[in-house]
């Protein structure tokens, strides 16, 4: 794991240090582009099919866009410091109909999180705030304590690298004692036990608090919900969290100390699929898909002491407008090479992405969370004229060349070499422009992974990023790739956290 940060924090410094381009090309231009091409569908007699619309339940004519099963292209030789080298799958829709919804970012009301809350989980027989005992108070100053003395104890050594990211500063007894003054304070205030008010619904439920419900079969559940998300835990008498095993190896390998209690899932992946199916069509949730999925360790934390509730699969999952070719879409995209921003680029609003994320244990639902929930506000477009095959590779030709760190190589001395391994034609989500709204659309995603030398020889930061290990991330689907995305329709660059103004 040590090696995708210095990956990614190496791209990071090259996508910040690049010229502003002298083409036309403009990165998530705001120029109209993308109205005028949503309303071009182009229906030759030979390929018109009667298909349903998603508003009227209407046959339309559809035109099929399809494209080849993949790519291949011997080096393309961008400048002096850069070669981009296809040899990449295409993934794509199987019948080649690309619709774009428009969409609306919506908060959740407190009936909202009162529906769903109570679809997720059994009727609730009390409720009680979170709040801690003494007993969880004094377990948490008993921890603190031991990590000043820990602390204190390193300092006295010498401050020796033990590979823990430490404050390099002593702790001054005067702190120690207003901490620990403050701590007996609240001690003194906190109640031996939570008094719990009778409840037969989830009523209680208030935007922006925290409420822990024992249920009516015996088991309790902690549930956060504010305007942008709703999140449940199961077992839980406080937040909980959701430990990956990537996380746990990343910990294993850098923080051995920081190591949670790590256990391996009783169900396997496929128990576990068939429950999430199952609960995805009780909450009427059907049209989210899979991006990845990994075994997951849910945790929750009283008096400082991180306890074990469950282990199971962690499902993330996001919202499909109709764009994914496939009911799964394990590859998740970093989008490093594209943070390159210029003088054209204006996208320059947050765009929130709509998500679930659910643990599925032995028993179901672990926990649930749901952010950033969003309305389709209509169709724009039910079937919208995609770039031909060769304007789209000239067009990420292009995109590819815009966003190269050409300076930055340059000063270094170094050259790049890009190996464009997949491109998966999907959905993202643009911003409308002069608008609050988004559109759905079909977006090439282009996964690579790259080479930098220095004379021929592999730079500082990529001696250890052998063929291997390179094959390695290619075919991890938990890991975060990196990638450029390229919308579909006018061959911009996408920014997925901002969109376009």
């Amino acid at each position: 794991m040590k090696r995708i940060v210095a990956i990614l924090l190496l791209l990071c410094m090259l996508a910040a240090c690049q010229p502003t381009p002298e083409t036309e090309f403009v990165v998530n231009k705001s120029d109209n582009t993308i109205e005028q091409r949503l309303s071009e569908t182009e229906m030759p007699k030979e390929e018109r099919v009667g298909q349903q619309s998603h508003t009227d339940k209407e046959e339309t004519a559809v035109q099929r866009t399809l494209y080849p099963d993949e790519w291949r292209e011997d080096a393309y030789q961008v400048n002096d410091r850069t070669t981009i080298e296809f040899d990449a799958e295409i993934v794509q829709k199987k019948d080649g109909v690309y619709p774009v919804y428009r969409t609306r970012g919506r908060q959740f009301t407190e009936a909202d999180c009162i529906e769903l809350v109570s679809k997720i989980l059994p009727k609730p027989t009390a409720v009680h705030d979170d709040k801690m005992t003494k007993e969880d108070l004094t377990r948490e100053f008993k921890s603190w304590l031991e990590e000043v003395e820990e602390q204190r104890a390193w300092v006295a050594a010498g401050r020796p690298n033990d590979g823990k990211d430490r404050d390099e500063t002593d702790i001054p007894q005067s702190f120690v004692d207003e901490e620990s003054a403050w701590f007996m304070q609240e001690i003194a205030k906190a109640p031996d036990t939570i008094p719990e008010t009778a409840v037969s619904d989830y009523s209680t439920l208030q935007l922006g608090g925290n409420r822990i419900y024992t249920l009516s079969d015996g088991r309790t559940a902690s549930v956060c919900v504010d305007p942008k998300m709703i999140s449940v835990w199961l077992d839980c008498m406080s937040f909980g969290y959701v430990y990956s095993y990537d996380m746990y190896k990343r910990e294993a390998e850098t923080d051995p100390d920081m190591r949670k209690d790590w256990r391996e899932p009783v169900i396997t992946q496929a128990e576990a699929e068939n429950m999430l199916c199952k609960t995805l069509e009780m909450l009427d949730m059907t049209d989210f898909s899979v991006r990845s999925v990994q075994k997951g360790n849910l945790f929750h934390d009283i008096g400082g002491k991180s306890v074990h509730v469950e282990a199971g699969w962690i499902f993330k999952l996001t919202h499909d407008y109709g764009g994914y070719p496939q009911s799964v879409v394990p590859f998740m995209p970093s989008q490093q090479l594209s943070y390159a921003a210029n003088d054209g680029f204006s996208a320059n609003k947050w765009i929130d992405e709509e998500s679930l994320a659910i643990l599925i244990g032995p028993n179901g639902v672990a926990s649930f969370e749901y952010s950033c929930a969003k309305d389709v506000v209509g169709v724009e477009n039910p079937n919208v004229k995609l770039l031909s095959w060769e304007d789209a590779q000239m067009r990420i030709k292009n995109a590819l060349k815009m966003t190269l760190p050409v300076t930055y190589l340059e000063e270094r001395g170094d050259v790049m070499k890009l190996h464009i391994y997949r491109i998966l034609l999907t959905t993202y989500t643009i911003r409308a422009r002069n608008s609050d709204d988004y559109y759905e659309m079909p977006c090439w995603v282009l996964f690579y992974d790259s080479d930098v030398r220095d004379e021929g020889n592999l730079s500082f930061y990529d001696t250890v990023y052998t063929e291997e290990f390179w094959e390695d991330m290619r075919n991890n689907t938990q890991l975060m790739h990196e990638t450029l995305i390229v919308n579909a329709i006018d061959g911009s660059v996408v920014y997925t956290d901002y969109g376009r103004d």
